[in-house]
C-alpha cells in the first residue's frame, strides 16, 4: 500500500499485512474491523495521529508483528499493547516516550521485544512486560531506568537480557518483583541500583 503525504487513510479489512511509509503528516486509521491484521511494517514517522482505536492496539486481535521505524512522536506507552495476546515480534526505532507502564502487560504470546531510543533519558518501567509468560528475549538500548517494578514478573520463559543497560542505569526506584518467577534466566545479572528496595 503507498500513502500519499497528508491523507488519512482507512484500511480494508481484507489486507492482512501492511507495509506503509509516511511522515509525521499522515495518519493510518484501523477500525475495529481489523481483528485479522497480522503484520504491521511503518517506515517513516508515525506522527501523533497514529494508527490505533482509542489509543492502543488491543483492538487488533490477531496482530502477530509490527515493525515501526520511528516513533518519535509517540509521547506515551502506557498500556499501549497491553492484552495484545497474539503478538509475537515487536522492532520499535528511534522511541522517545518516557512512560513505559504496562506496555506490553498480558501479551501472552509475545516472545521477542526491541525498543531503540533516540535519546538517553530516565524512563518508568512499571510492569512493563508483566505476564509475558512467552517472552525470551528483550533488546532495550540507549536509556535509563526510574522504575522497574513488576518489570519481568511471570515472565517464566525469559533467557536473555543481556542487551539492556541495567548496569548502573537504575536510580532512587522500586524493583520489587522485577524477576519474580523469571525460572529461566541464568547466570549473572548485574544491576547497580541507589536503593534500598529488593530486586526478586
Amino acid at each position: 500500500l503507498n500513502f500519499k503525504t497528508g491523507t488519512s487513510t482507512s484500511v480494508n479489512k481484507d489486507i492482512l499485512s501492511i507495509r506503509a511509509a509516511f511522515n509525521n503528516s499522515t495518519s493510518i486509521f484501523v477500525d475495529n474491523k481489523m481483528h485479522e491484521l497480522t503484520e504491521f511494517e511503518i517506515i517513516g514517522n508515525v506522527g501523533p495521529g497514529y494508527f490505533v482505536t482509542q489509543g492502543n492496539f488491543n483492538s487488533y486481535l490477531s496482530l502477530r508483528k509490527l515493525k515501526i521505524n520511528d516513533f518519535s512522536s509517540v509521547s506515551s506507552f502506557v498500556t499501549l499493547f497491553s492484552n495484545s495476546r497474539n503478538l509475537e515480534y515487536v522492532d520499535i526505532q528511534n522511541a522517545t516516550a518516557t512512560n513505559f507502564i504496562q506496555t506490553f502487560q498480558g501479551c501472552t504470546s509475545l516472545k521477542y521485544v526491541n525498543i531503540s531510543f533516540s535519546n538517553q533519558t530516565s524512563r518508568t518501567f512499571d510492569s512493563t512486560f508483566n505476564q509475558c509468560t512467552s517472552l525470551k528475549r528483550v533488546d532495550i538500548s540507549n536509556t535509563t531506568f526510574s522504575n522497574t517494578k513488576s518489570m519481568f514478573n511471570d515472565c517464566y520463559q525469559l533467557e536473555d537480557i543481556s542487551n539492556i543497560p541495567f548496569n548502573g542505569h537504575i536510580f532512587n526506584v522500586d524493583v520489587s518483583n522485577m524477576f519474580r518467577n523469571c525460572i529461566s534466566l541464568t547466570g549473572d545479572i548485574v544491576i547497580n541500583i541507589d536503593t534500598n528496595n529488593q530486586v526478586i
